[in-house]
């Protein structure tokens, strides 16, 4: 139920942002929202930059000229002042010397002003006349700078309505950028929210999977039958082991899916064959490590191990050089914590023994059958 339920969710939240990523393409007609944003935002900054520059152009050689002007029209009329008031003076003084009878104004001068007072006046005239020359050089330097150009009005409203056209790209495109932005970060948070369910869909997956092995094992005898599988694999993985010593790592032996034995040749490139076709000795070379390995299984591993096991027969069918083989690996078996016990007729194996149990059988009409205890 869980399940189904974070999957509907999952599906609900794939075909949303299945829907955004939809309008987000249909906003930017295919486009990056990004790259359109850094597109218009750079020619905004190129056209603000050069209304700036013109501007303040504009505004810097306006402000020189107008104060040039001004300098130029101040200096005039304080030029022209001072020459009506030249001129009245003269004529006020031709009166005056006239009315006072003085000859010259020289005469007048001495008689009306002192020292301190005449250069205070020169000092006056002087500071006039360099304010009038400084004037007349910035307005020179001006018109220099200026080289002959002029900004009509037509041109300075046409550069008022790029600059208010440029502000209107840029407040749309900070628009868009602000609703591409909030979808995004809407998109984001559905992808942590997805990724979290898909996380949780993994792990109810993976509980899944194990809650129906689980079924699986318990159902009827699988319980049993995977346990079975379990011990087969291990006795088949100490058997083989046990096998490749035997045989000098030619043949391994491996379990198929069906649980059954099956012979891995790795003389022959590691091809596998079923253990029907196999020899005689070698059938019985896999038949003792396989009762070997289960023997150990059984009898090591259990509460009160025997170490002790007997093994009857079935060396007659070898040949000498797999005889020494069998024959060196149950020498070996002692130092596994087993003692092995070899029923057999075979004369060879005797002299291989070190310690022996010989039966004697019964005579005809004398004792019966006899045991004695041989060592080397």
């Amino acid at each position: 139920m869980e399940l189904a339920r974070q999957e509907a969710k999952y599906q609900e939240l794939t075909q949303q942002l299945q829907g955004k990523e939809i309008q987000v393409h249909t906003v930017t007609a295919g486009r990056p929202a990004k790259d359109l944003l850094a597109e218009t935002e750079a020619g905004l900054n190129l056209l603000v930059r050069e209304e700036a520059q013109a501007r303040q152009g504009w505004e810097a050689a306006r402000s020189r000229r107008e104060k040039a002007e001004q300098g130029q029209a101040a200096a005039a009329r304080e030029f022209e002042v001072a020459g009506q008031t030249v001129t009245k003076a003269r004529d006020n003084l031709g009166q005056a010397l006239q009315e006072a009878q003085f000859v010259t104004a020289g005469e007048a001068r001495d008689a009306l002003c002192t020292a301190g007072e005449r250069s205070n006046l020169e000092k006056s005239i002087k500071a006039f006349r360099d304010k009038e020359k400084e004037l007349n050089q910035e307005l020179r330097r001006l018109e220099s700078r200026l080289a002959g150009r002029t900004l009509t009005q037509e041109q300075w409203d046409a550069w008022q309505g790029k600059k208010t056209a440029a502000e209107e790209e840029y407040a749309e495109a900070t628009r868009a950028a602000s609703v591409a932005a909030a979808w995004l970060k809407e998109l984001e948070g559905k992808h942590v929210r997805w990724k979290k369910l898909q996380e949780d869909r993994e792990k109810l997956a993976k509980l899944k999977d194990r809650l129906e092995t689980l079924q699986r094992i318990f159902r009827g005898n699988g319980f049993v039958e995977f346990i079975a599988e379990e011990q087969v694999f291990n006795v088949a993985l100490a058997a083989s082991e046990r096998l490749k010593r035997m045989t000098r790592h030619r043949y391994a032996l491996e379990v198929d899916s069906e649980g059954g034995f099956i012979m891995r040749d790795d003389a022959n490139g590691g091809v596998k064959r079923p253990v029907s076709t196999l020899s005689g000795g070698e059938t019985f070379l896999t038949s003792l490590a396989l009762a070997l390995a289960l023997s150990a299984q059984i009898q090591l591993k259990g509460q009160y191990p025997l170490e002790f096991f007997f093994l009857d027969e079935g060396f007659g069918t070898l040949d000498s050089e797999l005889l020494d083989k069998v024959m060196t690996t149950l020498e070996e078996l002692p130092a596994d914590r087993m003692t092995i016990g070899v029923i057999s007729h075979v004369p060879e194996m005797r002299h291989r023994m070190a310690r022996r149990l010989v039966v004697e059988p019964a005579q005809p009409g004398g004792l019966g059958s006899q045991v004695k205890f041989e060592i080397l």
